[in-house]
């Protein structure tokens, strides 16, 4: 059986705003991969949150134009 589990990606600005989002959904264990439309989002540093139904977890990224 299939674990899976309800996940949601976010882009949090450093002034704690998010400022976009990714993904909400149920995902099966594994690797996965995703794409952030920053079309309106200026060159910068941002954090993408993962937030599950157990844990969340932070990760830095650079925006650049």
């Amino acid at each position: 059986m299939v674990e899976r589990e309800w996940v949601k990606l976010d882009v949090i600005d450093l002034n704690g705003r998010q400022v976009g989002s990714i993904f909400e959904g149920m995902l099966g264990k594994g690797l996965h991969s995703f794409t952030w439309n920053a079309k309106t989002n200026a060159s910068g540093q941002y954090i993408i949150r993962a937030v599950t139904e157990k844990s969340r977890y932070y990760e830095k990224t650079i925006l650049l134009k």
